[in-house]
């Protein structure tokens, strides 16, 4: 199934999810050992893909490269041979002081530059290995870098033609539509350019909010929905194994009172028959039915509380003022 799946839907199994795991990252870790087949499967379609990568990107850079040689090799031979010559004497630019000579000699030079830039880059990304997303986006600066380049080379010939066209007034409309024409298919080229640079803008920020999107909803997700995530191989198989815990013992039936056990209570087990005696033993006498159990004392009154005695003050008796100073029936005015 899984090679079915690989080799005849045209999927690309070196993509990679929200969290950087391939579908051959998946299957070691949720699988292990277990699925050798499935894993020699995705490894060679990941290797035929892989392969597949790299040679695009090396067609890329080959055409880039080209280019850029191209754009140097004509804007260096150029720059040495100026439009109108130069003196014989002194080798200096004939035309060296007029306006359209002094733009070719700006778009000329920063199209040389901008081409031997592309080559160096280029030939460090052959030389140096580097993954394969970084080599892309290297790449898409190179054909930026080429695309101006072309747009700097064209500007720096439509200013020398203007410059050695004589000037005149059948020589007018020349100019006129060198200009024009040439107008266009510069506008028309930057057109293109910023409607790619535009989209490749818009499509990255549209990953960016669909990823924080999906991390948004994950979070919000109970943890019973969410997918579980790979761990590794000793964890998977601790999480599989069963735990082994041992035989509980069942509690025994209360006599009385105390909850029920759970479950279906067994029934009695009915009493083995006594053996047999021999013929030479002599039989041995019947168990004793045993003692009944003592029925529980019936729990003792609880003390009754001691009483709390009041502590009332008595009222002191009232002495009138005869009583008091009655020096006879005093004892404290009595003579020593």
């Amino acid at each position: 199934m899984v090679g079915y799946l690989v080799h005849n839907t045209g999927i690309n199994v070196s993509i990679v999810n929200h969290k950087g795991f391939t579908a051959l990252d998946l299957v070691k870790f949720h699988f292990g050992n277990s699925s050798d087949q499935v894993v020699e499967i995705l490894q060679e379609a990941t290797m035929g893909s892989s392969h597949e990568n790299n040679e695009a990107l090396q067609k890329r850079r080959n055409v880039i490269g080209l280019l850029a040689v191209l754009i140097a090799t004509v804007t260096f031979d150029v720059g040495m041979n100026p439009p109108g010559g130069v003196h014989q004497e002194t080798g200096k630019a004939i035309m060296g002081r007029e306006t359209p000579f002094m733009v070719f000699f700006f778009c000329n030079n920063l199209a040389l530059f901008l081409s031997l830039g592309t080559i160096i880059v280029l030939v460090l990304v052959g030389v140096i290995p580097i993954r394969l997303k970084s080599m892309h986006n290297l790449l898409m600066a190179a054909h930026i870098v080429v695309w101006v380049s072309t747009l700097f080379m064209a500007a720096g010939d439509i200013a020398a033609m203007w410059l050695i066209i004589p000037a005149g007034k059948g020589s007018r409309w020349v100019k006129v539509a060198l200009v024009s024409i040439g107008g266009i298919i510069f506008g028309g080229i930057g057109v293109m350019l910023a409607t790619y640079w535009l989209r490749w803008i818009e499509t990255r920020k549209r990953k960016e909010k669909t990823s924080e999107e999906q991390s948004e909803k994950k979070a919000e997700r109970p943890l019973e929905e969410r997918p579980a995530e790979p761990r590794p191989l000793i964890l998977q198989e601790m999480a599989e194994r069963p735990l082994e815990r041992p035989a509980e013992p069942r509690p025994p039936i209360p006599a009385y009172g105390g909850y029920p056990p759970k479950g279906p209570v067994p029934a009695p087990k009915a009493p083995e028959p006594a053996p047999k005696p021999r013929a030479h033993e002599a039989p041995k006498p019947a168990p004793k039915p045993p003692a009944p159990k003592p029925a529980p004392k019936a729990p003792e009154p609880a003390p009754k509380p001691p009483e709390r005695k009041s502590y009332v003050r008595k009222p002191e008796p009232q002495l009138e003022d005869s009583d008091l100073f009655d020096c006879e029936s005093s004892d404290y005015f009595r003579p020593f």
